[in-house]
């Protein structure tokens, strides 16, 4: 499925319900969703880039796994990529471990080397990054720190099964 979108070379920030996050489009895809400063914020009066990131995201929603990871363009390395990518099938408001992550990848004995693919994801919420949890259950580390993290997962349970609900 090819996406078209005038988001293309484009970076901007959004407020989510946690705290802002900056967006930057390639012409190839989302390469970078995260929770860091950017020089340009979309603000009421950028409405047509808002309106235009949020009809993309939905576009992403209604995708497969597979549709959603040819929608981002990522910058990683092929095993990042394969765990990014598994990352996508962990369903709205759930979680799972880094060990039956390295499972699903087909290789049980890499969670650490798993942990730190999911540590380097630069696409927050959208690839969920958050939704993976020590085997303990704790929220364990998190790039943009523990309270971001417990904010994203209570966030899900509370507002259904959009990630649209997670922005403002």
């Amino acid at each position: 499925m090819m996406i078209t979108t005038p988001l293309s070379n484009i970076t901007f920030q959004l407020m989510t319900k946690i705290a802002p996050v900056s967006a930057e489009f390639t012409g190839k895809g989302l390469n970078q969703l995260d929770y860091r400063e950017s020089e340009y914020f979309a603000e009421k009066d950028d409405q047509q880039i808002k309106e235009d990131f949020f009809a993309w995201l939905d576009q992403y929603e209604r995708s497969s796994a597979g549709e959603k990871w040819e929608m981002l363009d990522p910058d990683g390395t092929s095993f990042q990529h394969l765990v990014w990518q598994e990352l996508l099938k962990i369903p709205f408001g759930e979680t799972i471990s880094y060990g039956e992550l390295a499972k699903a990848i087909g290789n049980p004995l890499a969670a650490r080397a798993v942990g730190s693919a999911v540590g380097a994801n630069p696409i927050c919420l959208l690839i969920p990054c958050h939704r993976v949890l020590p085997a303990s259950g704790k929220s364990g580390n998190y790039r943009w720190g523990p309270q971001i993290k417990r904010a994203l997962l209570d966030a899900e349970q509370r507002g259904g099964s959009s990630l649209q609900s997670l922005f403002e």
